[in-house]
């Protein structure tokens, strides 16, 4: 191959080997060469490789640059967002600690707002739901104390009975000369949260409210009656306030139970107590409660059907569904459930006999008395006929005085001399001596004897 020859070269287009740029043919494969075939020197070729070369490193520095200027870029953009990002996590953190403690303070406001209501709605409505009525029995109000000392002076000798009485008439009699009174206005029962507000017409009072404002309907001036005669007894005995009901209406009043299955009832709002011919005391209860209702349905002759159906204090809460059965209720002397304390009677006398035998100058009485009571009884007079037995001719018996006193629990055997003549009076056989025993209480016991 001469110089000229091997100055140019050809290359073959299947195998790529450099053939002299004369040849027809290619050396390597024998494929047949196109005369159009680009033919470069081998210098140019190297010229051609190293541009090339040059070309991609200048491509690849200016994509390594404009990857770095971009990755630069992007870091410094995501290290910019990424501290945003923490910012902002930081401040969200922050709110959040805020909101949960808002929340915390809200959740303790609303139960706090809760207990309050419901206090608020217990107060009111305690006024009006029927299981709270005990608590309206207030006897150790110090208001109470203070009116009770007031109007009584306090009881000052408890084996005086009459002292008793004469103070709870006294506490009767205040009340209904200084409460006024008044109906219930239109009241409020409270519901649960989001219910309607329901209006009722009778709401009741505690005592010392009834004592500021002087005036109160009937269990207002019942409850405040009732805790004043359980102070004043220092709730040693019961004291219930009691309801009769009708088909239209109801009233309260005080009974005061006595031992015996005896009843004493105080009804300020209805002017009425139970009385022997004005006189306060107690009955049979039967016939004190058939007293105070025939008095109720005197007053309001529209009052068909009436029954008592409550009976309560500061420690008592019964329900009957008759008035015999609170007469019952009320009688019961032997393990009654719950134990009452019913007030003794301290002045009980039984009289067990009465007999009158002769004697040579008239006839001689026999009484046989027996103190069933709690405490001594006193017999200061003897009336026969109701005559004073001092004012008959003859004496008594010189080993018998007139004044007898029995102890609790004893008999005891009183003699008396009857002459033949008592002033104008003849007595004679078959004659009929009523007698009457007269205690320093100023109990009367009767009985009656005939001259055999």
């Amino acid at each position: 191959m001469d110089k000229n020859r091997s100055d140019k070269i050809i290359f073959c287009r299947r195998c790529g080997s450099r053939n002299p740029s004369d040849s027809n043919f290619c050396e390597n494969c024998g494929l047949r060469l196109k005369t159009t075939s680009v033919t470069y020197t081998l210098a140019e070729s190297t010229k051609h490789k190293a541009n090339v070369w040059i070309l991609v490193v200048i491509l690849l520095l200016l994509l390594n640059t404009i990857l770095f200027f971009w990755y630069s870029y992007q870091l410094s953009n995501y290290h910019y967002k990424y501290i945003m990002l923490e910012n902002r996590y930081q401040s969200l953190e922050q709110d959040y600690d805020m909101l949960k403690e808002s929340y915390s303070s809200l959740k303790q406001e609303r139960r706090d707002l809760e207990e309050w209501y419901n206090s608020i709605k217990s107060q009111i409505n305690l006024r009006i739901l029927e299981e709270d009525r005990k608590i309206f029995v207030t006897p150790t109000d110090p208001t109470i104390s203070n009116l009770v000392t007031q109007i009584t002076g306090g009881w000052s000798s408890t084996i005086n009975l009459e002292e008793y009485w004469n103070d709870l008439k006294k506490m009767y009699d205040w009340v209904i000369e200084n409460i006024v009174y008044s109906y219930d206005s239109p009241y409020p029962l409270m519901p649960e949260a989001r219910g309607k507000i329901l209006w009722v017409d009778e709401v009741w009072r505690f005592p010392n409210e009834t004592i500021r404002s002087r005036c109160g309907d009937c269990e207002d001036q019942a409850l405040l009656l009732a805790s004043m005669i359980r102070n004043y007894g220092e709730k040693k005995y019961d004291v219930w306030v009691i309801r009769w009901t009708s088909r239209s209406s109801t009233h309260l009043a005080v009974a005061v139970p006595v031992e015996g299955g005896e009843l004493a009832i105080l009804d300020p709002a209805g002017h009425f107590y139970t009385n022997d011919r004005g006189i306060f005391t107690h009955k049979d209860a039967g016939l004190a409660v058939e007293e105070w209702i025939n008095h109720w349905r005197i007053q309001q002759t529209n009052i068909n059907t009436l029954l008592i159906d409550l009976a309560f204090s500061d420690t008592d809460y019964q329900k009957f569904s008759s008035t015999n059965e609170f007469v019952e209720w009320v009688s019961v002397s032997k393990n009654p459930s719950p134990p009452r304390s019913y007030f003794l009677i301290y002045e009980r006398i039984e009289i067990r006999s009465a007999y009158s035998e002769p004697e040579s100058t008239g006839w001689k009485v026999c009484i046989n008395i027996l103190n069933t009571g709690s405490k001594f009884v006193k017999i200061d007079n003897i009336f026969l006929n109701n005559i004073p037995y001092s004012d008959w001719g003859a004496t008594l018996d010189v080993t018998l005085p007139i004044s007898v006193n029995v102890g609790a629990g004893k008999s005891f055997c009183i003699h008396i001399p009857a002459s033949a003549t008592y002033g104008n009076q003849k007595m004679k056989i078959g004659t009929v001596i009523l007698i009457k025993l007269h205690s320093t209480s100023n109990k009367e016991y009767f009985t009656s004897v005939v001259l055999p």
